[in-house]
Order: C-alpha cells, then sequence, then structure tokens
C-alpha cells in the first residue's frame, strides 16, 4: 500500500510539474503570440503609409504626364509657326541665312550701344551692313 502512495504521489507530482511546464510553456506562446500581433500592427501601420505615400507619388506623375502632354503640343504649334515664318520668309524672297547673320550683327549692336560702347556697335553695325542688305533678295 505504501509503495501505491507513494506511486499515486509521483504521479501527482508528475501531473503537477508537467502542468507548471505546460502553463509555463502556454503563457511564452501566449507572450510570442502578443508580440508578433504587435509586430504585424506596426507592419500594416507602415503598409498604410507606404500606399499613402504612393498614391500621392502617383497623382504627381499623371500630373507632370499631362503637363509634358501640353508642353509637347504647345511646342508642336510652336515649330508649326516657326516654319511657316521661315516659309513665309522664303517665298517673299528673304535670304534667312543673311538675315539671321543681319539680326545677329544687329543684336550685338544694341548690346553694345546699352553698355555705352558706342563706337563698337557703329562699327558691328558695319560688319552685317552687307548681310542686312543681301538678307531680301533683289536689294529690298
Amino acid at each position: 500500500m505504501v509503495a501505491l502512495v507513494a506511486a499515486g504521489l509521483a504521479l501527482g507530482a508528475f501531473v503537477v510539474v508537467t502542468d507548471v511546464r505546460g502553463r509555463a510553456e502556454a503563457s511564452r506562446a501566449a507572450d510570442a503570440l502578443s508580440t508578433a500581433h504587435a509586430h504585424l500592427d506596426r507592419v500594416r501601420a507602415g503598409l498604410a503609409r507606404d500606399g499613402t505615400q504612393l498614391r500621392a507619388s502617383n497623382a504627381e506623375v499623371q500630373s507632370l504626364d499631362t503637363t509634358v502632354s501640353q508642353d509637347k503640343a504647345s511646342l508642336g504649334t510652336t515649330n508649326a509657326a516657326i516654319a511657316s515664318t521661315e516659309e513665309g520668309l522664303f517665298f517673299g524672297g528673304y535670304d534667312i541665312a543673311a538675315l539671321g547673320s543681319c539680326l545677329g550683327g544687329v543684336t550685338q549692336a544694341l548690346d553694345e550701344a546699352a553698355v555705352g560702347q558706342t563706337s563698337g556697335a557703329l562699327s558691328s553695325l558695319g560688319s552685317v551692313a552687307g548681310s542686312c542688305g543681301a538678307a531680301k533678295q533683289g536689294g529690298g
């Protein structure tokens, strides 16, 4: 009987130790789960911030894309106007290269005159007089 009581006590002690270990393991698992949930909440918050930033960046890209498209259209219109002007000058009898040289010299002369270099301005005008005369074919 003593052996039976001793076996019962040993079994009881084993059950208590196993129960304590089981509760400790369950407590560690609950703590780990709580930590994992907190980490998951931080990751979700970060993803939400990143999503907001991504949407803002996409909106900015779309806005810039629209601006680029508008600039391309404006550039196309400007190029067409330049081509039309060049064509008008060509058909009007103007030598575009001579006209460009003439206007370059006149611009330089105006720049020199603006800073008080009158003799330089007169020299610049004199150096492009031939180009200015040749700009209109036939001396016009």
